[in-house]
């Protein structure tokens, strides 16, 4: 019996949890480990931010994995000890035998000089915010920065 622990909840965390658990069977563990308790596409946020479709269009409850045969653990991971083969969190401690890195990209606004954080896209806790402010405009322009590349969607 293998224990297989894959960290971060995104797209990439999720599929290599539900591929494995599926090619692996019943006899292996996997445990997905992500701070959240719910997934969302990134495109959501802006059909989100322009009032296309609500929020919960694009997005899931984690813990519905658990129909998948996945043991899914929300907590933040503090620790990864290689040599001792595990991983520490705010949950416990979960040894591996294998361990999958799936722990995504953040965007922080203050690798930005002189961008407000509140207009970071890339953080769903700001949409509300953005969405008065796109809404509150009566006229001017709207300027979107990518900032280089490789950048998040969307």
């Amino acid at each position: 019996m293998a224990n297989i622990v894959v960290l971060g909840a995104g797209f990439g965390g999720i599929t290599v949890a539900t591929r494995v658990a599926h090619a692996a069977g019943p006899e292996h563990t996997v445990t997905l480990v992500d701070r959240r308790d719910w997934f969302a596409m990134g495109l959501a946020k802006l059909w989100d931010l322009t009032s296309v479709r609500a929020r919960a269009a694009g997005s899931g409850d984690l813990n519905h994995l658990r129909e998948k045969t996945i043991a899914f653990v929300q907590a933040d991971i503090t620790r990864i000890d290689v040599y001792g083969r595990a991983v520490e969190t705010t949950a416990g401690r979960f040894a591996f035998d294998y361990l999958v890195v799936a722990l995504g990209a953040e965007a922080p606004a203050a690798a930005i000089p002189g961008l407000p954080a509140e207009l970071n896209l890339f953080d769903w806790a700001n949409l509300d915010g953005l969405r008065a402010r796109l809404e509150s405009l009566a006229e001017g322009h709207v300027a979107v920065l990518i900032g280089g590349s490789p950048y998040k969607c969307p």
